[in-house]
């Protein structure tokens, strides 16, 4: 219910210029051998906001500020969510984002991509073996 009064019904009031989808799912049906995160609850939501933005509609910045406040939110009521925005700006965030699953997705890493080729762009890991020390960890 707050989640609904304050992020729909006042932070997007106005609306987010494309399509918005909720999906809710539950846990038992997700294959925990992968390297997705899902909330702790048996049942959880997706909430895609897939904005567009157009000459009339309101600045990128604008809604890039909705998007912040909406995170700054579910924090401060402390919610068990999970972000998939194109990246976290560092590895704490990773870490944070995986909690107790990193030291797994980690191990995964070093096992399936040592040399840390594949998906540079996300900042998860740098190509300078620093996988190695993260196992030491």
């Amino acid at each position: 219910a707050d989640f609904d009064r304050t992020v729909f019904k006042d932070i997007l009031k106005d609306g987010i210029g494309g399509p918005m989808l909720i999906y809710p799912l539950l846990r038992s049906r997700w294959d925990s051998r992968t390297s997705v995160v899902i909330p702790e609850g048996e049942i959880f939501y997706i909430v895609a906001l897939l904005r567009f933005t157009s000459p009339k509609g309101p600045p990128v910045a604008e809604l890039v500020a909705q998007n912040k406040e909406i995170v700054r939110h579910c924090t401060k009521k402390g919610y068990d969510f999970k972000l998939y925005l194109p990246h976290y700006q560092n590895q704490e965030e990773w870490k944070q984002h995986f909690g107790n699953r990193w030291s797994r997705f980690v191990e995964m890493k070093a096992k399936f991509d040592p040399m840390a080729i594949l998906a540079p762009g996300q900042k998860i890991f740098s190509r300078n073996h620093q996988i190695i020390s993260w196992l030491a960890d």
